[in-house]
């Protein structure tokens, strides 16, 4: 499991979110999301956007590599 992989999962989950959820805000379909979150697909950056901002990420390099904007 990836950095990215891992971290998706958890911030969806702390904010209640299902698969089908981030898929419908990410623009997708749900097997489309669930690869995300295993680790089969990785996103484009428009697709990374919205998966960011529904999980209230405000930098991107937070998703792949715990980078926190914070810092």
């Amino acid at each position: 499991m990836t950095e990215f992989t891992k971290r998706i999962q958890t911030l969806r989950r702390s904010r209640h979110l299902t698969q089908k959820d981030m898929a419908r805000i990410a623009g997708c379909t749900e097997l489309c999301y669930q690869r995300y979150e295993y680790g089969q697909r990785k996103p484009n950056v428009q697709t990374a956007i919205r998966i960011a901002d529904a999980l209230g990420v405000r930098d991107l390099r937070e998703l792949w590599s715990g980078y926190s904007a914070a810092q």
